[in-house]
């Protein structure tokens, strides 16, 4: 399963290029970035410093829907991913996740309806109840206020928390149900930090696990 990371791209556009380089460092495969140039600054301009200072990651916007038939299809799954002790703070840093997941949620309930028929899960349409609406100018941030509604459950159902050794659990869970990719949102405020983890403990954890049932 391959790693990959997605950025924001936030000012100052060398801090984003910074945070790429680290990933190739630490051996992630992919470096992602949100794609809107509304909210952010433009990525396609920063995507072309990240390849100059990088050699090998493969770099792209998450979300863009080419609207061409793939030639393969490849499984990413994409949450944020924080490693740490401090669990409530961390579930803070992250709720923003749950209330994006929820604006969709909401898209798919007002299509289609919030009864099991609809196939949206129960567990996600009870949660979007407590929903008020959502700001996009807050899209994606840590300590976004629109996101209060988002349990706790939640934020530990979509989003890799605490110690390494959790993070090392929950990756070998999703490379078993078959999962090609699995790429970190590091909007939080210990991005250098998860970095590090992730390319001095939870990769090296990984690759012995795969190691040692070859």
């Amino acid at each position: 399963m391959d790693l990959g990371v997605v950025l924001q791209t936030t000012p100052p556009s060398w801090r984003v290029v910074e945070l790429a380089k680290r990933a190739e460092q630490y051996g992630f495969s992919h470096v992602w970035t949100f794609d809107s140039h509304i909210l952010w600054q433009e990525p396609y301009v920063i995507y072309s410093q990240i390849l100059a200072e990088t050699r090998q990651v493969l770099v792209g916007p998450m979300v863009t829907n080419p609207g061409r038939d793939p030639a393969e299809v490849t499984i990413c799954v994409a949450a944020p991913a924080y490693v740490g002790t401090d669990l409530d703070h961390q579930r803070d840093q992250t709720r923003w996740f749950g209330g994006m997941v929820g604006n969709h949620v909401a898209d798919l309930v007002a299509r289609y309806g919030a009864s099991g028929d609809s196939g949206v899960p129960a567990a996600l349409t009870d949660y979007i109840k407590g929903r008020q609406g959502y700001d996009y100018n807050e899209h994606g941030q840590a300590g976004n206020p629109h996101t209060a509604f988002v349990p706790d459950e939640i934020v530990d159902r979509f989003c890799l928390l605490g110690p390494v050794e959790r993070h090392v659990e929950r990756l070998e869970e999703l490379k078993g149900l078959g999962v090609d990719q699995f790429a970190i949102y590091l909007q939080h405020d210990a991005k250098d930090e998860t970095l590090a983890a992730y390319g001095e403990r939870v990769m090296p954890a990984i690759a012995e696990h795969q190691a040692a049932r070859s």
